[in-house]
């Protein structure tokens, strides 16, 4: 005994300085017995601030007291007080017979825990008034009273695209706890809320809190790369975009490929849907114009060669030969071709065969021209003939008929390529002069 008054005069010299919890408010009374012993949390030894207290089976205080360390060992000298037999219908403290638990506040967390054995609540008994003297059985200051909690968890990865539907929270543990942050609402997590970026989710429960990191990736708007304008006849497209890998879909689209062929001339919506690397679902969409080409034929007349647009306006002709006028003079046989564009698009090419006989008219030493003085000269022509003169645009300048031979001269007409054409019933000769 004189021991364990050592103890205690030892322990009584420790001033309590630390608030004590609004939970372990208590009520003095002239019975009470103490409990000696150690605490320990988590397997840790206690903190100078923390408290300890004891609550009767109706969940009244009977009494706090401050922990108290002494080289590192965190010491219990707690007076457990009986209830007032004078105060009849309150109920201030233990009553013999009654058993009795404790209770940890630890300081560091702002939370209080129950004295507990395998999660189920340690009911203590035998507590007896010694008029404030250690009680026997909780005599001992190396007792060790030891609690336990629960460390709480947050294990949930939230790798999010901006675009993603709410994300439901669920990996804080134990549950029951609360949830907040940029863009949590209701346990909820909404990407959108929070836009692209890391953010903090916590997760709150028994007074403790612990936090993960959300990712959210950003949406970009794929760019699609070849949008036209496109026309009527051209080759399908292989169509790309900014982002790579995905499916465009749309009129006159095949296997990502757009056929312009397979439609009218009009505007088209043509969509693109891609995932990228962080798995988020991009799209995007673009109106595509196609324009009706030129459609155009060769007209042959003998030695005329006349183009044809059946479809579509036209600005500019381009012939094989160069020239770039609707109608042409050829003066030799051979495979002709035609391109018709407007402002947007280019027909497809044409093509004509012209076949034309020098035969039975004029041999070619027949017919003379001097370019000093411009004159023509045919003779021998065995058939009565048409002598027609054009210019390089099919234009006829003058034409005669004319029986065995004649002469005539060219000086009124500017420098340049003519066509002189000379037709009998069943042939024609024609030869490029050049003034």
């Amino acid at each position: 005994m004189r021991l364990i008054l050592v103890i205690l005069c030892f322990l009584n010299t420790v001033d309590i300085v630390a608030q004590m919890p609004n939970e372990f408010d208590f009520s003095t009374t002239n019975s009470s017995g103490t409990l000696l012993g150690q605490v320990q949390l988590n397997g840790m030894y206690a903190d100078s601030e923390d408290w300890i207290a004891a609550f009767d089976e109706s969940g009244v205080c009977c009494g706090a007291s401050q922990i108290i360390m002494d080289n590192g060992i965190s010491y219990i000298n707690l007076s457990i007080y009986g209830d007032d037999a004078t105060t009849v219908g309150v109920d201030e403290g233990v009553n013999n017979g009654e058993s009795f638990s404790l209770k940890l506040f630890d300081a560091s967390s702002n939370s209080i825990f129950d004295y507990e054995i395998d999660g189920d609540l340690v009911l203590l008994q035998n507590w007896n008034n010694t008029n404030g003297a250690p009680m026997p059985g909780y005599s001992n200051p190396n007792d060790v009273y030891q609690f336990s909690y629960l460390q709480i968890d947050f294990n949930q990865t939230i790798s999010a695209c901006e675009n993603d539907e709410g994300i439901v929270l669920t990996g804080g543990f134990p549950e029951g706890g609360v949830y907040s942050g940029i863009g949590v609402v209701g346990g909820v997590f909404y990407p959108s809320v929070a836009q692209a970026g890391t953010h903090s989710i916590t997760y709150t429960a028994n007074n403790q809190e612990v936090n993960i990191n959300a990712i959210v990736h950003p949406i970009v708007t794929p760019n699609i790369v070849n949008n036209g304008p496109f026309c009527s006849n051209d080759q399908q497209i292989a169509l790309e975009a900014s982002v790579s890998g995905g499916v465009f879909s749309g009129q006159g689209v095949v296997n990502n490929l757009f056929n312009p062929s397979l439609l009218t001339a009009g505007t088209y919506l043509i969509n693109y849907e891609v995932e990228d690397s962080n798995q988020c679902n991009l799209s995007s969409n673009s109106f595509f114009e196609v324009f009706q080409a030129p459609v155009a034929n060769i007209i042959t007349d003998g030695f005329l060669l006349s183009s044809d647009v059946t479809v579509g306006g036209m600005t500019e002709f381009l012939w094989s030969t160069g020239e770039t006028s609707s109608q042409i003079s050829v003066s030799e046989s051979g495979d002709y071709w035609l391109i018709v564009n407007d402002d947007v698009c280019v027909s497809d090419t044409v093509f004509a065969e012209v076949e034309l006989s020098h035969s039975n008219i004029t041999q070619e030493n027949s017919l003379h021209y001097n370019f000093e003085d411009k004159r023509v000269s045919i003779s021998n022509i065995q058939n009565r003939s048409n002598v027609a003169f054009y210019n390089l645009s099919g234009q006829k300048l003058f034409d005669f008929n004319v029986k065995e031979q004649t002469q005539f001269w060219l000086n009124q007409y500017p420098s340049g390529v003519y066509i002189l054409v000379i037709t009998s019933h069943n042939h024609r000769f024609s030869k490029k002069i050049s003034l």
